[in-house]
């Protein structure tokens, strides 16, 4: 976890039990609840400077029926990852593949971890808090 992560959560208050309780069942029935409230708590102009956008479900969908032909994937990355909606579409079709986020927004890469782990991904998945165009990954 990244240290811009680490100072978010320090200044957080605690939510209480049964609000976690009924974010982790939405997350589990196949809601966003975080993505939704990050994105009603910032204006489309406030995404724009850092060329944040919010890929509807509709696209996700789509682009998550393209890859239902592939036979195998050893590493799906998503560079631009968000609360890790194309991720977690993209890792019931492929069960072994490594999960890659990269987000420039600690708040994003904080949502991302929460949704990812809360399927029990969190073993086959990194989150980068960083920019796409400067990472660097492994060949496979």
């Amino acid at each position: 976890i990244h240290s811009r992560e680490l100072e978010l959560l320090g200044s957080a208050e605690p939510l209480p039990r049964g609000v976690v309780d009924d974010v982790r069942r939405e997350i589990r029935n196949g809601g966003d609840p975080l993505g939704h409230r990050f994105s009603v708590s910032r204006s489309a102009a406030n995404r724009r400077v850092t060329g944040a956008t919010y890929t509807p479900d509709i696209l996700v969908k789509s682009v998550l029926d393209r890859l239902r032909s592939q036979r195998n994937a050893s590493r799906i990355v998503d560079p631009g990852c968000g609360t890790a909606k194309f991720l977690l579409g993209a890792a019931k079709l492929f069960p072994d593949a490594m999960l890659i986020g990269i987000d420039v927004d600690p708040i994003a890469t904080l949502m991302a971890r929460a949704n990812l782990a809360c399927l029990g991904y969190e073993q086959r998945s990194q989150i980068f808090l960083q920019d796409y165009c400067t990472a660097t990954l492994g060949r496979i």
